[in-house]
């Protein structure tokens, strides 16, 4: 179960490991488009979500079942990335 976003911890953009379903918050939201490596080492679906400082999230990063590492584009205004997980991840931005 992913947690309120009134409960997410703020964490910066560098290397950043967590484990299972987990909401994340910037410290201000993101400006311009960034490239981020998203890693994940579960068995079951994994899902990455940006949403803006509204908590809206229009669509997802990664949608995929099992181990994934890949790196994509985190959208202008993102806020918050939502972890759907069953394993251990991380994510960099760049």
């Amino acid at each position: 179960m992913i947690s309120s976003l009134s409960s997410a911890p703020v964490k910066g953009l560098k290397k950043i490991a967590g484990h299972g379903s987990q909401v994340i918050k910037f410290a201000k939201p993101i400006s311009g488009f960034k490239k981020i490596l998203i890693t994940h080492n579960g068995e079951s679906n994994f899902y990455v979500r940006p949403m803006n400082s509204r908590g809206v999230a229009t669509y997802s990063l990664i949608n995929e079942i099992g181990i994934y590492k890949g790196t994509t584009i985190l959208p202008a205004g993102t806020q918050y990335l939502a972890f759907e997980a069953d394993g251990d991840w991380t994510y960099s931005v760049s």
